[in-house]
């Protein structure tokens, strides 16, 4: 069944071809779907504004803390260190000190302040992917077209 430039003639008509693959030609048309709005996400509704500046102000403060009290730590290993390589003893009770005392608080002070900032991290997560989340660096920036 070939037209006389070469192609080939119809298949068949629209309903035919509907039918083959199924499709009934003479149904409703499909009508959309409505779905409900979908609750906002707010993980913090229940815990009060002071509570969240609190959590804010303590986990910082700690996280701070740990940090400068890991840096000071670090400094009297280091002296330790020294004294070691350099052949000059140190006081005994100043060694006493940094081999008994402080050497045992390095790593955990590390890790007080790591997760007191991890904490942070994920109290600030929390409050920035609430559905109502306004950030703001509180300070206005504007152009003169002076």
């Amino acid at each position: 069944d070939a037209d006389d430039d070469g192609a080939p003639a119809a298949a068949g008509s629209q309903d035919e071809i509907f039918a083959k693959f199924g499709i009934d030609a003479n149904a409703p048309a499909p009508t959309r779907q409505t779905f409900e709005e979908e609750p906002s996400f707010e993980p913090l509704k229940n815990v009060p504004d002071d509570v969240q500046v609190a959590a804010e102000k303590i986990l910082l403060a700690g996280g701070l803390a740990c940090l400068a009290v890991f840096v000071v730590i670090g400094g009297f290993i280091t002296v330790d260190a020294f004294s070691v390589a350099s052949g000059t003893p140190l006081d005994d009770d100043l060694k006493k000190l940094i081999v008994d005392v402080l050497e045992p608080k390095f790593t955990p002070t590390l890790l007080a302040g790591l997760s007191c900032s991890v904490s942070l991290g994920g109290l600030k997560a929390l409050q920035l992917t609430s559905d109502g989340a306004q950030y703001s660096e509180g300070v206005a920036y504007s152009e003169d077209d002076d």
